[in-house]
């Protein structure tokens, strides 16, 4: 009896194969490049939270000693990236709090207080925990602290940050 030999043909060639994988390398490396965030070079290069820098047109004001749990501010270090208004009309504040002390920061919330040109409170964000919500020792968290136009009542021009967590 006859041997049946079937062979399956080559689908792709080699060639074919090693071009194909070069394309799908190629757009995985652009979509992560594209998916990076990309920030002004002022931004990437702050490290300070209360100096009177400005970002987006808006003037970060000192934070008092009061704007901490136990009136103590050596506990973290803020960075903020961005402050400004959305396409939306909600102004943000956008940045990362590193723990610089011992123990691990449960629940850390991040208040702007926005104020206009003669200096009056004209809002305050209401929201806004930090990503993740704890924060241990030597650990950083990011923050995306706003409020929506429906909550100001005023053109802000400058902010000031407070912080909370247990």
């Amino acid at each position: 009896m006859p041997q049946l030999i079937v062979e399956t043909p080559n689908i792709m060639s080699k060639q074919k194969q090693r071009f194909l994988a070069l394309i799908l390398v190629s757009f995985l490396g652009l979509s992560l490049v594209l998916s990076l965030p990309i920030l002004p070079a002022f931004a990437r290069s702050h490290k300070s939270s209360s100096d009177g820098s400005s970002y987006g047109g808006l003037v970060q004001l000192p934070s008092n000693a009061t704007d901490y749990p136990g009136n103590d501010p050596s506990v973290i270090q803020v960075h903020v990236t961005t402050a400004k208004k959305d396409i939306i009309g909600a102004y943000h504040v956008m940045g990362e709090i590193t723990n610089k002390g011992n123990d691990t920061l449960n629940s850390v919330e991040v208040t702007v207080h926005f104020y206009d040109v003669g200096g009056n409170l004209i809002a305050d964000s209401t929201c806004c925990i930090t990503t993740p919500p704890n924060i241990d020792p030597g650990h950083t968290a990011t923050f995306d602290s706003f409020v929506t136009s429906d909550q100001i009542t005023g053109k802000p021009v400058s902010y000031r940050l407070s912080y909370d967590w247990s």
